[in-house]
C-alpha cells in the first residue's frame, strides 16, 4: 500500500427525519383515531338514551299526585327500563 492514496473518513448517512412517519405508524394513528371515534359515538348514544329516560321519568313523576301513585309510576318505569335492557327480565321473581 502506498501512502499517496487519498483516504478520507467514513461518511455516515444522514439521520432519518421524523416526518413523514413510517406506514406502520400511520396505520396505528388511523386505528387509534377510529377507536376514539367509535367510543365517542357510543358514549353520545348512551348519554342521549340516559337523558331520554330521565325526561320520561320526570314527566311521569310530575303527572302523578300522591305517594302511592308515585311509587306505582316509579315501578312501572323500572319495569320498562328492565324490559328494554334485557327482554324477559320483567317476569323474573324472587332470587331470579
Amino acid at each position: 500500500m502506498s501512502a499517496s492514496l487519498p483516504l478520507r473518513d467514513v461518511q455516515l448517512p444522514a439521520s432519518p427525519t421524523w416526518w413523514p412517519p413510517a406506514p406502520g405508524w400511520l396505520m396505528l394513528i388511523a386505528l387509534v383515531l377510529l377507536l376514539l371515534a367509535i367510543f365517542a359515538v357510543l358514549a353520545w348514544r348512551r348519554r342521549r338514551r340516559h337523558q331520554q329516560w330521565m325526561r320520561v321519568f320526570d314527566q311521569e313523576i310530575a303527572a302523578v299526585n300522591g305517594a302511592p301513585s308515585e311509587l306505582a309510576a316509579i315501578a312501572s318505569l323500572l319495569r320498562r327500563a328492565a324490559r328494554q335492557a334485557r327482554p324477559g327480565s320483567e317476569a323474573l321473581r324472587d332470587d331470579a
